[in-house]
Parts: C-alpha cells; sequence; structure tokens
C-alpha cells in the first residue's frame, strides 16, 4: 500500500504507473517463492532461513526511498528524453521499479514456503496446514491494508508509516530467530503415501491451472476496484476498503479448504469452487446493481466511520463470496501438486506461477479488456474462464457424469454469464429523471458519460458528476478569463485538469495567447470534450495553438522545461483518491519554478467541497511556497462558491488602467457574455483580498505534503462528516464571515499589487457585501439582503466610470 503511493508520487497517478509497481511487486514473489521453495527444502533450519529472509526484506526496504530520490532529481532529463516515446518511457518505470523493488519481494516471496516447510510436518497434509498457514498471512494483510489506509499515514505521515513497515519486519526476524533456537537440526522427514500415485502428469496442467488462477484473481480484483467505483466515494478509504475486502476473502478460502480437505478430496474441492466461482463472479453486477438502487451513489449517512463500515459491508456483499470460492484454488493446488518432494518446492513452485499470472492479470484487464469490452463483458470473459478452468483444468481420477450438483453449477453459470454479457446489464453511468445517456465509453482510467437534460451536458467519470457541464458556461469560462485578465500579455497557458474544456476555452478569446497546454488524465474525457462540448469550449480540441496531453498534470508539470505566463489549476474534487498530490506543497513549487517572470499561478477551490480545515491547510501550503497571494471570487452562490488563490510570482503590481483596456478587448472577441466581465468595477467585485497572514492564524496550520498528505485523508471524512451534519462547508455564512475577517483590515499588503490606492480596499469591501448579501437572501432574510447592496454601490459609486 505505500509502495504504491509513493510510486504514483513520482510516476504519477496513471494505470501504466500502479502496472509498473504492481508487476515488479509479483515479479519478486514469484522468483523468491520458487527459489526459496527449493532452499528451503534443502535448509535442516527453515525457521531461521524465515528469520533471515525478514531481517533481508528490511534491510532491502530501505533503499527504496532513496531510488525515488534519485528519480526525482533526475527527471527533468528522463522526461525530455523519453516523453515523445511513451512505451518506452514506461517500460523505463518499469525496469526503475523492478530495480528498488524486487530485492525486498523476492525475499518476500520466500517467506511463505520457508514457514511451510517448518510447520508442515506431513506431505499429505500439505493443503491443509498450507491453507491455514496462507489464511494467517493473508489476515495480516487485511490488517496491514486497513491500517495504512485508515489510519498510519495520517497519524506518522509516510515516512513513519514506512518505518514503522520496517521495524516490524525486524522485529519479525528478531522473534522467528529467537525460536529458531529450538528447531531441530533435522525436520520432519517427509513420506509419500504408499497407497498415492506420483501424479507427476498432472504437474504441467495444474502449473497451468495456477497460471490462469493467479491472471483472473487479480484481473478480478481490478475489475471489481473498477465497478464499485461506479457507486463509492472512489477516496483513498475506498480503494483500501476493496482491497481489505479481497484479502479477507482469499484468507477464508484458504481456511475453507484446510477444513474440507479432511473430508473431500482435493480434486472435487478444487473444481466445484472453480464453478461456484464463475456463477458467483456472473452474479456481482446484478447484485451490485440491486442493492445500490440501479447504481446510485451510495452512503449510509451517519458519520465518517458509519459510513466507512457501511461501504465496506457493500463491497463484502458483493464481492466476498466469489473472492472466498476463487481463495480455495491455490491451496488446493499445493495438495494436488506432487511433483516434487518436500513442502517448500510444493508451495514454491505453484506460488510462483500464480504470482506470475497476476502480473499478466491487471495488464490484460486493464489495458485491453476494459478498453476492448467494456466492464460487463470482461467480468462475463473472467467467469467463463473459471468454466473453462474447471471443466478442462483440475485433473481427476474419474470421469465426471453429465449429471449431478457440478454441471447443474456448470449450466446455471452458462446462463448467468450470458445474461451479464448483455450491454444493458451494467450501465456506465446511472440517471435521474429527464435525463439521458447520449455517449459513453470505458477506458483504462476509467468510465466517461454524456449526460443529457433539458438542453444541459454534463460528464460524468465513474458515474459521478465531478467535471462540470454546459449550464454554467459563462462560471466554467471566468475560471479561465480572470487569471488571464490579470496577466499584462498571457502568451503561453497552461490548464492542469480539462473536464469539458469550458475553462480551458475561454484562453482562446484572448488574443494575445499564443499557445495553450491542457493536461487532462482520462483520455475519454478528452473524446467527450471534442465531440460533445465544442460549440461551448471554442473548438478547443484540435486548435492548432492548443496541445492536450492525456496524462497526470503533477508529473507532467514535473517533466516538462517549458515556462508559462499563466498557469491554472481546474475546480478538483479533494477527495478523490490522488487529487490531494495537487494540493501538495510539492507540486506547488514545481508550479512555481514553471512560471515565466511575472508569471501568475491560479488554483481555484472548490468551497463546497471543503470546510474551513481543508481550506486554512491548502491555504498554508500555498503561503510556504508563494509570498503574494490574493484571493478572487468565481461566483457569488450561497452553496456553490469557488475561491481562487492566485500567486503573483515576483509581486509584479497589477495594472487597473490596463486591466480595463484588456476587458474591452475581451468583449469583442468573447462569444460569450459575462456580466462580471463586461467593465472594470464588475470584474473587480470579484476580488476577495489579500491571503498574506489574514486567513485565521495560517502560521500555525499544518501544510499538505507527500510526505503528510493531509488533504487526501481528511477531505474523505469531511465529506461524511457534513452529510451527517457534523461539520459544514466553507460557503454561506461561514464564507461570509471569512471574508468579513479579510476585510478587517483597511490596508492589506495583496492591495497593493493592484497599484490602485484605495480603490482595492473599496472593491473588496463591495464584494464582501455582496456576498452576505446573497447568503441572507438564501436565507429569506430580503430586507436586510437589499439594505447591504444599496451599501455596496454605494461603495462603489466613486469607483464607476461614466456608462458603467
Amino acid at each position: 500500500m505505500l509502495w504504491v503511493r509513493a510510486f504514483a508520487a513520482v510516476f504519477g497517478v496513471t494505470a501504466q504507473a500502479a502496472a509498473a509497481v504492481l508487476s515488479a511487486f509479483f515479479l519478486g514473489l514469484a522468483l523468491g517463492s520458487d527459489l526459496f521453495g527449493r532452499r528451503a527444502d534443502r535448509t535442516p533450519r527453515p525457521l531461521r532461513l524465515y528469520a533471515l529472509l525478514e531481517l533481508g526484506i528490511a534491510i532491502a526496504a530501505l533503499p527504496v526511498p532513496l531510488v525515488l530520490i534519485l528519480y526525482r532529481s533526475l527527471y527533468d532529463d528522463l522526461f525530455g528524453a523519453l516523453a515523445g516515446a511513451p512505451l518506452a518511457f514506461t517500460l523505463f518505470k518499469m525496469a526503475l521499479a523492478a530495480l528498488a523493488l524486487v530485492p525486498a519481494t523476492l525475499l518476500m516471496g520466500g517467506t511463505l514456503p520457508a514457514l511451510g516447510r517448518a510447520v508442515v510436518g506431513d506431505e499429505g497434509e500439505l493443503g491443509e496446514q498450507g491453507g491455514r498457514l496462507y489464511a494467517a498471512n493473508i489476515v495480516g494483510a487485511v490488517v496491514g491494508a486497513l491500517i495504512a489506509t485508515f489510519a498510519l499515514p495520517l497519524w506518522l505521515g509516510v515516512p513513519g508509516s514506512y518505518g514503522l513497515a520496517v521495524g516490524i519486519s525486524l522485529g519479525i526476524a528478531a522473534l522467528a530467530g529467537w525460536l529458531s533456537r529450538e528447531e531441530r537440526l533435522q525436520p520432519p522427514a517427509f513420506e509419500r503415501p504408499a497407497a498415492e500415485p506420483a501424479e507427476a502428469p498432472w504437474s504441467r496442467r495444474l502449473l497451468t491451472l495456477a497460471l490462469a488462477s493467479g491472471f483472473a484473481t487479480i484481473g478480478l480484483e481490478l475489475l471489481w476496484t473498477r465497478m464499485l467505483a461506479l457507486v463509492l466515494q472512489n477516496s483513498v478509504y475506498s480503494f483500501g476498503s476493496v482491497v481489505a475486502v479481497f484479502l479477507a476473502g482469499l484468507s477464508i478460502g484458504a481456511a475453507l479448504v484446510a477444513w474440507l480437505l479432511r473430508r473431500y478430496p482435493a480434486w472435487r474441492i478444487l473444481r466445484l469452487s472453480l464453478l461456484a466461482t464463475a456463477v458467483l463472479v456472473a452474479l456481482t453486477p446484478a447484485v451490485l446493481t440491486l442493492l445500490t438502487g440501479g447504481l446510485q451513489p451510495f452512503s449510509a449517512g451517519g458519520s465518517w466511520l458509519t459510513d466507512s463500515l457501511s461501504s465496506i459491508a457493500l463491497t463484502a456483499a458483493v464481492v466476498l463470496l466469489p473472492v472466498v470460492a476463487a481463495g480455495m484454488t491455490l491451496p488446493c493446488i499445493w495438495e494436488l501438486w506432487r511433483d516434487r518432494p518436500g513442502s517448500g518446492s510444493r508451495l514454491g513452485r505453484p506460488t510462483a506461477v500464480n504470482t506470475l499470472g497476476g502480473i499478466l492479470g491487471p495488464i490484460a484487464t486493464g489495458f485491453v479488456a476494459l478498453p476492448w469490452l467494456g466492464l460487463g463483458p470482461s467480468l462475463a470473459a473472467m467467469a467463463v474462464l473459471y468454466l473453462v478452468m474447471a471443466e478442462a483444468g483440475v485433473p481427476r481420477p474419474e470421469q465426471p457424469r453429465w449429471g449431478g450438483p457440478e454441471r447443474a453449477v456448470a449450466f446455471s453459470a452458462l446462463l448467468l454469464i450470458a445474461l451479464i454479457a448483455s450491454p444493458l446489464s451494467l450501465p456506465v453511468a446511472s440517471v435521474e429523471a429527464g435525463e439521458r445517456i447520449i455517449w459513453a465509453k470505458e477506458g483504462a482510467r476509467g468510465a466517461v458519460a454524456v449526460v443529457e437534460r433539458s438542453g444541459d451536458r454534463r460528464i460524468k467519470l465513474d458515474n459521478h458528476y465531478a467535471i462540470g457541464g454546459s449550464a454554467v458556461v459563462a462560471e466554467e469560462r471566468r475560471q479561465g478569463h480572470v487569471p488571464l485578465l490579470l496577466h499584462p500579455e498571457p502568451r503561453r497557458v497552461a490548464f492542469v485538469g480539462m473536464g469539458t474544456g469550458i475553462s480551458a476555452g475561454a484562453a482562446l478569446a484572448h488574443p494575445e495567447v499564443e499557445r495553450v497546454v491542457v493536461m487532462e488524465l482520462v483520455p475519454e474525457v478528452v473524446e467527450a470534450a471534442r465531440d460533445y462540448f465544442e460549440p461551448w469550449n471554442q473548438g478547443l480540441v484540435g486548435d492548432p495553438r492548443v496541445e492536450i496531453v492525456a496524462e497526470d498534470g503533477r508529473n507532467h508539470m514535473a517533466g516538462t522545461k517549458e515556462q508559462f505566463d499563466v498557469i491554472i489549476g481546474d475546480l478538483f474534487v479533494p477527495w478523490r483518491a490522488g487529487v490531494g498530490a495537487l494540493f501538495a506543497r510539492e507540486h506547488f513549487e514545481t508550479v512555481r519554478s514553471r512560471l515565466a517572470p511575472g508569471g501568475i499561478y491560479a488554483q481555484w477551490l472548490p468551497l463546497w467541497q471543503l470546510s474551513r480545515r481543508e481550506f486554512d491547510i491548502i491555504a498554508a501550503t500555498f503561503l510556504s511556497v508563494f509570498e503574494n497571494v490574493t484571493l478572487w471570487r468565481g461566483v457569488f452562490s450561497p452553496s456553490g462558491a469557488s475561491l481562487a488563490l492566485v500567486a503573483h510570482a515576483d509581486g509584479r503590481s497589477i495594472d487597473l488602467t490596463g486591466l480595463e483596456t484588456r476587458l474591452a478587448q475581451l468583449r469583442n472577441s468573447d462569444p460569450f457574455e459575462d456580466g462580471f466581465l463586461s467593465e472594470l468595477t464588475g470584474f473587480m467585485v470579484l476580488y476577495a483580498g489579500d491571503l498574506s497572514g489574514q486567513v485565521g492564524d495560517l502560521e500555525h496550520v499544518p501544510m499538505n505534503t507527500d510526505r503528510r498528505p493531509r488533504i487526501e485523508w481528511l477531505a474523505p471524512r469531511t465529506l461524511r462528516a457534513v452529510m451527517a451534519g457534523e461539520a459544514s462547508w466553507l460557503t454561506g455564512p461561514e464564507l461570509a464571515d471569512l471574508f468579513d475577517t479579510i476585510n478587517a483590515a483597511r490596508d492589506l499588503p495583496g492591495d497593493r499589487l493592484l497599484a490602485g490606492g484605495a480603490e482595492p480596499r473599496l472593491y473588496r469591501t463591495a464584494g464582501a457585501d455582496f456576498y452576505r448579501a446573497e447568503v441572507l437572501a438564501a436565507a429569506g432574510d430580503q430586507e436586510t439582503a437589499q439594505s447591504l447592496r444599496a451599501r455596496a454601490f454605494r461603495t462603489l459609486a466613486p469607483l464607476r466610470r461614466p456608462g458603467q
């Protein structure tokens, strides 16, 4: 869990980056299982071998952060050399991940065979005792996944969590070493039961079955994670919950095999479990659809803890039974595989092959099955694979009859698979009354749909509205216009985040703009913006001035050496997994290094998705990198307010006279009307003041960094707290109070950036009154709201030009 996060911070939050880490992880496990399985059979003290392996894991894990630091320091040169060859860059990342992780994971792969050799004393009990050992091992993995998700990064930070993990390995090594003192020099000899033949001809089929099982099991984990993302919050907690439930299912399956082997032959257990897996996999979309009322976003209400437990319960209700059935496969193969004597080899070789399948599974499903088939048919294909494994892969001493429970289960699975393969079985997105899906596409990075109602088009990513729509064109374009107008001559512009492309399209209305670079993580979102939002984004995709980069925005900004006059960060959903990194100090430092002299960086914040706590953390982090920061309103909505943190790289003042001239030019070039941008006074009431030292006591507020990723862990909790009535967003009265706090100071350092004498103070005072009036009007106090509006107009009266 910690490695995936650490590598995502430097590789980017992309499917290729995750594949690089997982491939290196599983490769090391596979090699270690086979290598140390054979070694365990030759050693007279396997428990001591286990202690040495754990010691080696701790030592080998220590250099991993250093490798990532080295990679980060060389990233600019690597990006320049390999960015034009994405396949070569991906292979390089995979090689680097392997270099960093394989030494530790190779040793990890040897731990189960070494323990198995120390524990299992009778070859005939390998499936039973090995299953118990495997189950216990995975129970530990469940605990590790949960605490690494729900507790450690927030309590200890990432380095502290990593140090704890290394320390635990050292403690295990010391304990195992101490216990090995009592270990006898010769472990119990293995005796093959005379009544059982050596089923060497079965070995090849069993290893093939182990490979296919690993492929399907890890492939299903990816598919189910994508499927559950359609209804869950998609935060870091959601991913950890799915992983924990998945591991728990594997543990239960292994323990169940250990119990069943006392009563039934291994081949029969294996065949029935594979058939059951096929049936249950085919049922999962229907179960999810039924439990969520047609894929409606899931929320149990109540506290964050209650909602998290409910999300885990929903995940378990959908996938636990099929995972339990799938988890029975490997222990059964251990029991049946008799090609080599000794428990170490018999645990090691099938486990190694099974793990190799785990490398191929996510690659095939993520980069082939999902883009080509879609989620529903991909699950159907996995169910078919389990049927084929049951029918063709399980060696059995007797011929099955065309009847009985096994065939009934097989035919039931075929029927369910036929139903799930229907394109209607698992929609990409749910729709509300009056909505219709006009386009949808699934890819390696998400499921994208364009939904329309009464002429309003919106984009859904993984069944969640997160990327804006055409009904608020003026507001979205304003997010592009405001930072561009604040710069006297914005020639080169970058947008981190694209969505509909409406905000980025605003740049095309500015005649000075020569180049626009737009970064969007999900390629299918770019397609949707091109084909369904062209009237509102001014043909952004395809304009010769525009370069679309389908890449993680933070990763691209870290690699490019290009300098920009204006960089604009989109309205990101703060609780989505990976988004917190875009509010980290390290990212802000990268952006600062990409600003040209006199450059401006604007990071828009959705205040209807942030509490005062998260806002203060982001603000404090921003101020730790940028000295001159002003605040600008996006809208005056009491419940949907947005705010931009605008960093002025070198403190160059803004000429209000020049700004008025540029507003006049924009009126002629922009086909969309916006009252706030029609004249100077309207634009300047968007000015909310200076950030430095005014928003609470920010010097004591903790920052958001890669080492302490507070936003990614706190924002999902705040969401649930708000839904439970235990917290509130930074909107309405709370935001009005914030504006009043800023205006309590008569003169602010940031006001001087506007080079207008007393004018900036009057503008921000009037803007604060306008916002408070909207809040009161929404609450039903029209009289006081009208009084505040009148006061705001009186404040602005001396500043208005003739005709305004």
